[in-house]
């Protein structure tokens, strides 16, 4: 015998009775999923729908494709080094490898104070040619 089955998604009101077919014709066209909450004769109380559909009988979805990163970055460290050797009191080393927040605060530094921050900026810049190797998605230079 085949029962019907009450289907709800979470906040929703409870749709029409459905039979074991239309809910699998349902899961395949992406409308329900494991998760969707369901009712049948016999139960106490809602329930996901991996509880009556068998998990074989489920389609798989296959996971998000998201853009992968190759091993390195395209931004050469030697590129990044130099940058901040000689811009650095600018911050253009940041700008570069995508800082632009640190950038901006180094160039406001040397700016506003008409170069008497440099020497400041310049030690700064020192410790991050040292220690940063990556980029601010986190990458690492190539």
């Amino acid at each position: 015998m085949n029962k019907t089955n009450h289907i709800t998604q979470p906040g929703c009101t409870p749709h029409c009775p459905y039979d074991i077919a239309t809910l699998k014709d349902m899961m395949a066209r992406g409308e329900i999923n494991s998760q969707t909450l369901c009712f049948t004769e016999g139960m106490s109380n809602w329930a996901p729908i991996s509880t009556i559909l068998p998990v074989a009988t489920m389609p798989q979805v296959p996971a998000p494709a998201y853009p992968v990163q190759t091993a390195g970055s395209d931004k050469p460290r030697v590129a990044y080094i130099l940058l901040g050797i000689f811009l650095g009191c600018f911050g253009v080393h940041n700008f570069f490898a995508g800082y632009t927040g640190k950038g901006i605060a180094q160039l406001l530094m040397s700016v506003l104070s008409c170069g008497m921050l440099s020497f400041v900026v310049f030690i700064w810049n020192i410790i991050e040619i040292c220690t940063v190797d990556k980029d601010a998605q986190g990458v690492p230079f190539s």
